[in-house]
């Protein structure tokens, strides 16, 4: 088993879903359904973000979630089902925890090569999937920037805003690259330039202007791209700004009044890639 992120990391939430799981056993079907649902929501967006074979191992636990078909069934049956649900999936976490236990014991403790090492290593390979740091690359509209970092630090994320960061003594494109060890990057592609093909000049014709985003926005757009993956970049456009055409594949949001429009939506996106959302 490989993981993505350090051990001591995903053994602290292990036992945290141990923990909540246990405290659903302690209630009735009707009292538990929906938290029971909430954390089977977390323990597959842990699973994606934590383990190299995640696949198989959210295979193995959707098998875990009992199905309701055919006829209704009694409220004891309900309960007998639930209490039967939650003592699987406990087994299910607990083999995963001594995976995770076993793994952190297998690990040479060499000099250069601690544990802490090892796993620092691979979660800065991986992007640190479950960080609570979101990048947000901006142009000139200052209310949509704004909106969007109230909007981070109130579902219990961090907005990595460039400007707002020490200098250190770096260069622009350094002090980008030592922030950019993320797990997501939110692009606001804002109309603030206006341009055109330079034939349009020459050939005489009438110019058709068209509203783009600033020039190191579309750089900072590939750069992350290239970086996370395109299921980890989404776009939040206003109308009227011309979008790249040579790249596929990204999410794409129009936000027309304010961000709360696509709120929603960004959250799921987030919790899809594993991370933790709390809102205030």
């Amino acid at each position: 088993m490989t993981l993505n992120i350090s051990t001591d990391k995903a053994e602290a939430k292990l036992k945290e879903f141990l923990a909540e799981n246990e405290r659903l056993m302690s209630l009735s079907y009707e009292q538990g359904r929906t938290g029971k649902s909430a954390l089977d929501t977390r323990i597959r967006n842990f699973a994606r973000a934590a383990f190299s074979d995640s696949q198989q191992k959210i295979k193995s636990y959707t098998g875990l979630v009992f199905a309701i078909g055919g006829r209704e069934r009694t409220p004891q049956e309900k309960q007998d089902d639930y209490n039967e649900s939650l003592g699987r999936k406990e087994q299910h976490l607990k083999a995963w925890l001594e995976e995770v236990e076993l793994n952190k014991d297998s690990i040479p403790e060499t000099a250069g090569n601690s544990k802490e090492a090892v796993n620092g290593a691979s979660e800065k390979e991986h992007g640190d999937q479950l960080s609570n740091k979101v990048f947000i690359v901006h142009g000139h509209d200052e209310n949509l920037k704004q909106e969007v970092e109230i909007f981070l630090k109130d579902i219990g994320l961090e907005p990595i805003v460039l400007h707002r960061q020490p200098d250190k003594g770096q260069t622009i494109i350094e002090k980008f690259e030592n922030n950019s060890e993320v797990g997501y990057a939110l692009i606001l592609l804002t109309p603030d330039d206006v341009g055109y093909p330079v034939s349009q000049e020459t050939e005489g014709s009438d110019v058709k202007k068209r509203q783009r985003a600033r020039q190191n926005v579309i750089f900072e757009f590939g750069y992350f791209v290239g970086k996370l993956g395109r299921s980890r970049v989404c776009c939040i456009y206003k109308e009227g700004v011309e979008l790249p055409t040579d790249i596929s594949g990204v999410i794409y949001k129009k936000v027309t009044t304010n961000i709360e429009e696509i709120g929603m939506s960004i959250i799921k996106d987030l919790k899809a890639v594993g991370y933790t959302i709390k809102i205030s």
